[in-house]
């Protein structure tokens, strides 16, 4: 069925091209293999991924004049190592673009997410990254808490209206939603996707070789994981930023989270710092990514994370590393992971 379904998918995307002649049209995609022994303390053993790596999209824009433009995209995840299509979803949105900046309205990327985050993250997107491991919020954060999603650095917000605007050095991006069909009369009922009342914001001030910035997000009314609502609200804010000197970038950036659950226990808050070094030697980056995640439970999460990222071209690379994810935690959530990771990913 996935087959069917990935042939359905490339097959649209293809015939939307003559269908959108009078617009400017690309089709593209990214495609990942990786390779990995992964040891979580008592098992090891040989796994292969693509890690949510792969798509298939189709972008669009067309020129209405007087500086305005019309613009559309539309992605399918994808797995490489069966070639099929899972149930996750990304962005599709159509909006205008011009000097005021640029409306988009649909499946839309988060600026919490990509203000730092996975923008920083050279990892990301394979067995090696920091999302959900100790380094950035992800879905189930730190100690293995259900929060952020969509609101972390996972997914995109869904039902949303995005705005993004440039003025000289500074870059400001709010994304929000309206939609109040998922809400039910008591107000809750919202998922970690987006509905009434989310939203997330982020403002960005970026020279030639540093730029800090900003950012917040809340579910306001909760999320339903697997069908069952787990959380009344999520919140989070970050901040951090980036310099660098030469073939050198260092960055760092500090989060709080804070989930309030429907059981009436206290809130859930965690404190999430992430820093690392890139450093370029001709076609070669290294890379040293650490993360530490406490929570208010005294509990605490450790993230590494070392490799190289050999850059055959512009659209092709292959990657090594070895990264560690273990905590102090002695209940069911008790992590002591290794991984060992080879990976190629080519672009077009």
């Amino acid at each position: 069925m996935n087959k069917k379904l990935l042939t359905v998918a490339v097959s649209a995307a293809i015939f939307a091209v003559p269908m959108m002649a009078q617009a400017e049209t690309a089709f593209y995609g990214n495609l990942q293999y990786e390779l990995a022994s992964v040891d979580d303390g008592a098992t090891s053993i040989m796994t292969n991924a693509d890690n949510k790596r792969g798509r298939l999209g189709v972008k669009a824009d067309e020129d209405l004049g007087n500086g305005l433009k019309a613009v559309a995209k539309f992605e399918w995840q994808v797995d490489t190592t069966d070639a099929s299509i899972p149930s996750g979803t990304r962005e599709s949105w159509v909006g205008l673009s011009g000097n005021f900046g640029t409306v988009s309205a649909g499946s839309v990327q988060s600026p919490y997410k990509y203000y730092g985050g996975m923008s920083y993250d050279a990892f990301g997107t394979t067995l090696l990254e920091a999302r959900s491991n100790g380094g950035l919020s992800g879905k189930d954060t730190d100690m293995g808490t259900t929060a952020g999603g969509a609101f972390g650095h996972h997914g995109f917000i869904h039902n949303a209206i995005s705005y993004k605007g440039t003025f000289d050095a500074i870059e400001v991006w709010v994304v929000t939603s309206l939609d109040e069909a998922g809400i039910n009369t008591a107000g809750v009922g919202g998922d970690d996707k987006g509905s009434d009342g989310d939203l997330a914001a982020g403002i960005k001030f970026s020279q030639d070789n540093f730029e800090v910035f900003a950012a917040m997000a809340n579910d306001d009314n909760g999320a339903d994981i697997g069908g069952a609502q787990v959380t009344d609200s999520y919140s989070a804010t970050k901040f951090g930023g980036m310099f660098k000197m030469g073939d050198t970038k260092i960055f760092a950036q500090m989060e709080s989270t804070t989930a309030e659950p429907t059981s009436g226990a206290p809130d859930y808050e965690t404190d999430i710092i992430f820093v690392g070094v890139n450093h370029t030697i001709g076609k070669n980056t290294l890379v040293a990514q650490l993360g530490q995640a406490d929570d208010d439970s005294a509990n605490t999460l450790d993230y590494m994370a070392l490799g190289v990222i050999h850059k055959f071209s512009k659209k092709t690379r292959a990657f090594v590393g070895y990264g560690t994810s273990s905590d102090d935690d002695a209940g069911p959530n008790f992590r002591d992971d290794t991984v060992i990771d080879l990976g190629l990913r080519v672009d077009f």
